[in-house]
């Protein structure tokens, strides 16, 4: 038997394996050094001309707290409905609204971005925004202008020329500042400031400028696109990323300012359409209070009447707590009454509803709360979707049935209070048999008594 070799490995074969030749590799390293040289030569010229033309992308955060407000308090309700929002789903439904088309058209009309700027340089072309040497404002004829180059030269200071192609046709137009210039496709009115234009004419005419008329529509997708905006209750973090660090901030700030006074609006318009109803009533059940204190003055007056205490204690006790419950169902009888026609007024007011239905009427402001909820649902869907889209439709189904049940819970709810008062009137009426012996004149007068305080209960609530 043949003893067997030992095989001494060295280093790099004991990392790289058995198999690996040093030799062998030196060789093929020596042969295609000047290769290995020009593609290491290569490789470092392209990363150098990239990072040295390729423009640089910026990236601009922002942080929006969003605050939970109780605006009842500030109306004489202590209510949670009135709580504003909070929570996660509240700040998702607030996400949505920033990057709805209501709020980037905001955005767009109040940066005016219709117009881009450039500069053409040998290699890079810059974009001047609100750097630009000169202004257009212009009228769009044909949606196929929108995106196209317009090439821009200054010819004096008075004159210039725009130039631009559709499809093969070139056209080139020669205007004045602070003219009109009407072309096939758009018409526009360029401005610029003479003073510069005097100081800086050579300079101008050097170099190559041209615009970009840009599509809202276009504008607007781009924003989303590169938008990014996310939720950290109770704080609504927003990122944007632009090669110019300027638009960027300037698209962040006056995407908040714009969700901030959307919001606000729409706040202010809820709390104006209660505290207008609350407004109303109170003039209303104001001047009927006033109203009956009158007549109980002069009845008091006519009559010489200037005592009306019982002398029947205990009749009277039992009398004036069957008042007491009328009272009560005389004011949910009139509050169920004046919700039915305000109902139909208001056919769609966010957390307006909830707002006016007392908390007694447990099931009543249950579905309240539900159609509240149905109302908020379709706003936002109508935000991205039409009122035909099958989602919106079935919203309105919904809609629909919860305004009948609220319909039917109120006039059951009546009907429930006239069986109540049927039977509180034949206490009424086994009491006032023992009360003959009273006088007509304090009946009467505990008549107009009743309701006075009957409007004065209700006038308090309010």
């Amino acid at each position: 038997m043949k003893a067997e070799k030992k095989v001494i490995l060295s280093p790099i074969q004991k990392i790289l394996g058995e198999d690996f030749n040093p030799g062998l590799l030196l060789i093929i390293t020596r042969k295609s050094f000047i290769w290995c040289v020009l593609i290491v030569l290569l490789t470092m010229s392209a990363s150098l001309l990239y990072l040295r033309y390729t423009a640089p992308k910026y990236e601009v955060g922002s942080a929006l707290m969003v605050k939970p407000e109780n605006t009842s308090a500030a109306i004489g309700f202590d209510d949670e409905i009135f709580s504003g929002r909070a929570g996660v789903q509240e700040i998702q439904r607030d996400i949505q609204v920033m990057k709805s088309n209501i709020i980037l058209d905001r955005v767009l009309d109040r940066l005016q971005m219709n117009v881009s700027y450039y500069s053409s340089g040998q290699i890079l072309v810059e974009e001047k925004y609100k750097t630009s040497p000169f202004e257009i404002q212009p009228i769009v004829k044909n949606n196929e202008v929108y995106g196209v180059p317009i090439d821009f030269e200054f010819v004096s200071v008075k004159n210039y020329v725009v130039t631009y192609r559709v499809g093969q046709q070139k056209l080139s137009f020669k205007g004045q500042f602070g003219r009109k210039v009407n072309t096939p496709y758009f018409d526009l009115t360029a401005t610029a400031n003479p003073v510069s234009l005097r100081q800086n004419m050579e300079y101008l005419q050097q170099n190559k400028y041209f615009f970009v008329i840009n599509s809202q529509g276009v504008l607007s997708r781009e924003i989303r696109e590169v938008m990014r905006i996310n939720a950290y209750p109770p704080v609504i973090m927003s990122t944007y990323q632009d090669r110019n660090p300027a638009r960027a901030a300037d698209i962040i700030n006056a995407m908040n300012d714009e969700f901030v006074a959307y919001d606000k609006e729409k706040k202010t318009e809820s709390a104006s359409l209660i505290l207008n109803f609350i407004e109303s009533q109170i003039n209303l059940i104001n001047a009927e209070l006033q109203a009956h204190e009158n007549q109980i003055k002069a009845f008091k007056v006519r009559n010489s009447l200037i005592s009306t205490e019982s002398k029947i204690n205990e009749i009277m006790h039992a009398l004036n707590a069957i008042k007491d419950r009328q009272v009560e169902l005389n004011i949910r009888e009139n509050m169920l009454n004046s919700y039915a026609p305000y109902f139909e007024t208001y056919r769609d007011s966010s957390r307006l509803f909830a707002g006016v239905v007392d908390q007694q009427f447990q099931s009543l402001h249950g579905l309240v709360n539900i159609l509240d909820k149905l109302h908020s649902e379709k706003r936002l869907m109508l935000l991205s979707k039409t009122e035909y889209n099958p989602e919106v439709v079935n919203v309105d189904k919904q809609i629909q049935e919860i305004r009948l049940n609220i319909k039917e819970n109120i006039v059951n709810s009546i009907k429930a209070i006239d069986e109540e008062r049927i039977a509180q009137n034949n206490e009424m009426n086994k009491y006032t048999a023992q009360f003959n012996a009273f006088p007509e004149l304090e009946a009467e007068y505990a008549r107009l008594v009743k309701l006075s305080d009957l409007k004065e209960k209700y006038y308090m609530i309010l």
